[in-house]
């Protein structure tokens, strides 16, 4: 299956995914999967510098910092795991849900100890 992703995208500038555990293991895992073999390997880390997570993408590459919606509800924002453990991308996510003037935001609260790997309450 990563053999196959990887011959299928040979010429896209971007490679956009809503997971960030998708584009983790693109950019992290595929390296490690093909480290024996060399030609794949480039092959894995030239794919792996152009996917992205979408709002990762949409923040970093498009800059998008105000997504003019008129939605007049209450916004959460919850860090992915993947995209903040295994991307390393930490702020400016925030930006893809600003509210609207209608609306409020909140930051999910981080949970510590066990708590923090799995169920947590805002």
């Amino acid at each position: 299956m990563a053999r196959k992703f990887l011959l299928s995208f040979p010429d896209d500038d971007y490679i956009v995914t809503p997971s960030g555990s998708c584009a983790a293991m693109v950019k992290h895992g595929f390296p490690v999967l093909f480290r024996d073999e060399p030609r794949t390997l480039a092959r894995a880390r030239s794919v792996g510098d152009r996917v992205y997570e979408l709002s990762q993408f949409l923040v970093d590459v498009l800059g998008v910092t105000d997504p003019k919606s008129d939605f007049s509800g209450k916004v959460t924002y919850h860090d992915s795991c993947h995209l903040r453990r295994g991307l390393g991308v930490i702020e400016a996510r925030e930006s893809c849900s600003a509210p609207s003037p209608a609306s409020s935001s909140s930051r999910w609260r981080r949970a510590t100890g066990a708590a923090a790997s799995g169920a947590s309450s805002p």
